[in-house]
């Protein structure tokens, strides 16, 4: 500003311009330094007019002025030059206020154009249509999405396939036994055959390959049987046909059967024997082929089973050892001192909660292991009166139920703790317990071989609970309860003796009188469990086989 101001008026914005040596000599002006010395001296004696001393607090700009009083020609000039100094200050701090001042206001709308606004509509379309737009957008998002074929193979059109190159087994089952050797066929053509045979052999139901919209990829993992539940399950009779065993193709087995267990989404089974051998096997009635067998060397199994997705299988074997067979990869990790080196203890069986994200693990000393399903870590220890013989939770998997000695413990999953106690009717001991699918029915087995059944619903905080159905039919200890996954039957049986198995049909609650018979012939059942579909029941024996029965009431609307 300074130079700009320079370039303007020709000299500095100071009163006095002038170069020393055309300075008029005045009062301390000339070359005699020794005179004026003199003079300053006496200027700063005081007065002898007034003793007051003179104010030499004056203003710099007043000294100017005083100068510029000496020089009346110069002064005129310079004020001139401050005038337009002052001036071109001015108008620079107008420019900044109005800059500045601009920043805080907010942002007049102008009106747009016809061309702007034209333009809005071509690239959004009007107001409208873009409200329009997001609705239908939010509808189509709420409609199930509609599943692509995973590929189009356009080369269907072009392969050309001869009749006379298939063979005579390919043209029976593409009906073409009749067609000239020169015909050829293309790609799409082919299909169709394919198609129209298929539909042919399963008598034009082809329903097994739609899939619909609603259902999410992860669900067709789950589940590959069908649960037939419009028809009522027919008290008094049952028909039970016995077909091929389990284990029939295997290896035989000469050891008791320790676990036979369903996969909870196919017809894959598993069968574990006490020798530490484990087999996997496709149920289907007459084939039962045999998948996979491992063999767990020094380990005797106690109790095996697939957890709630059925991705691995928890083995246990009356050790501190225990195992996790994980069965897409293929592997068996072992998980060894779970509270620690410095207690030994030994686990024989387990419970896994619905959810799979506990599973309950009890000892002999009436402690219950809670262990993370995911991370196989110890998370807490529940303790109780005496050894725990049995555990249930319920759907939800929020509540626990645990049997121990003639008492049942109900405790809170989430807080840890008991929130009821009772006692079962007429029971010295229980050995086993068992809650149905919904939770509707909570039977438990003693060791006289009296199972009873009662409504959880209606145990509230009665320490002497009244069953809602008592099942004598046993003379031995109940070993197992099982419940079918419609709750319309429920076997129980003890593997104390030759026989000692019962069907009792639901709701109704009565035993059919026809199974087994008199005439059956069973080893000691030491395990027994119903597919999904309850269209099979498998039973393990102390002689190493898998009886297979298949139930046909269920099976029939199969294809």
């Amino acid at each position: 500003l300074k130079q700009r101001n320079m370039e303007e008026t020709g000299s500095l914005f100071f009163i006095d311009t002038q170069p020393v040596s055309a300075k008029p000599k005045g009062k301390y002006s000339g070359n005699d330094h020794k005179s004026d010395r003199k003079r300053f001296q006496s200027d700063r004696s005081p007065h002898k007019e007034s003793k007051q001393t003179p104010d030499r607090s004056e203003d710099i700009y007043d000294r100017n002025a005083k100068k510029s009083k000496q020089h009346p020609v110069h002064t005129k000039e310079a004020r001139g030059a401050q005038n337009k100094i002052e001036a071109l200050r001015e108008k620079d701090d107008q420019k900044i206020n109005e800059v500045f001042g601009q920043m805080g206001k907010p942002k007049k709308q102008t009106k747009k154009s016809s061309e702007e606004t034209q333009l809005e509509k071509l690239v959004f379309g009007a107001e409208e249509e873009v409200i329009e737009s997001i609705r239908s957008k939010s509808k189509d998002e709420e409609e199930p999405r509609r599943r692509k074929a995973a590929w189009e193979d356009e080369d269907d059109e072009v392969v050309q396939i001869p009749v006379a190159s298939l063979g005579d087994k390919r043209k029976v089952d593409l009906k073409l036994t009749t067609a000239p050797d020169d015909r050829v066929l293309t790609g799409t053509e082919y299909q169709s055959q394919l198609r129209k045979s298929h539909a042919l052999e399963n008598q034009g139901n082809e329903d097994w390959a739609t899939i619909p919209t609603s259902v999410d990829d992860r669900d067709l993992l789950r589940s590959n049987v069908k649960l037939r539940t419009r028809d009522a399950f027919p008290s008094g009779d049952v028909q039970m046909i016995r077909v091929k065993d389990v284990n029939k193709n295997s290896a035989m087995l000469t050891t008791s059967i320790m676990s036979f267990q369903f996969h909870p989404n196919s017809r894959i089974s598993l069968v574990a024997a006490s020798d530490g051998i484990l087999q996997l096997f496709q149920v289907d009635g007459t084939k039962n082929e045999l998948i996979n067998a491992i063999n767990f060397k020094k380990f005797s199994i106690t109790q095996a089973g697939f957890n709630p997705e059925g991705s691995e299988i928890l083995l246990m074997g009356n050790s501190r050892q225990f195992y996790f067979y994980n069965l897409l990869g293929n592997k068996a990790l072992p998980v060894d001192n779970l509270i620690g080196k410095a207690k030994q203890e030994k686990y024989k069986n387990f419970e896994y909660a619905p959810n799979g994200e506990l599973i309950a693990i009890p000892n002999d000393n009436g402690n219950i292991h809670l262990v993370s399903g995911k991370y196989k870590t110890l998370i807490h220890t529940l303790r109780v009166n005496d050894p725990v013989t049995s555990i249930q939770f319920t759907q939800d998997s929020k509540q626990m139920y645990a049997a121990a000695g003639r008492e049942v413990y109900l405790f809170d999953v989430g807080t840890r703790r008991c929130v009821h106690r009772f006692y079962d009717e007429g029971a010295v001991a229980t050995t086993t317990m068992s809650l149905s699918p919904g939770d509707h029915y909570l039977s438990i087995g003693s060791n006289v071989g009296v199972v009873n059944v009662y409504d959880p619903s209606k145990i509230g905080n009665s320490q002497n609970p009244k069953p809602i159905k008592t099942f004598d039919n046993l003379l031995t200890s109940v070993t197992n309860i099982k419940f079918n996954s419609t709750n319309q039957f429920m076997l129980f049986n003890s593997a104390v003796g030759k026989g000692q198995i019962r069907m009792a049909h639901f709701p109704s609650m009565i035993v059919f009188r026809n199974w087994p018979g008199k005439t059956a012939i069973f080893d000691s059942v030491t395990s027994v469990d119903v597919s999904l579909d309850s269209g099979f029941v498998g039973m393990g024996t102390s002689k190493g086989s898998v009886k297979l029965f298949k139930l046909p009431h269920f099976l029939e609307d199969r294809s």
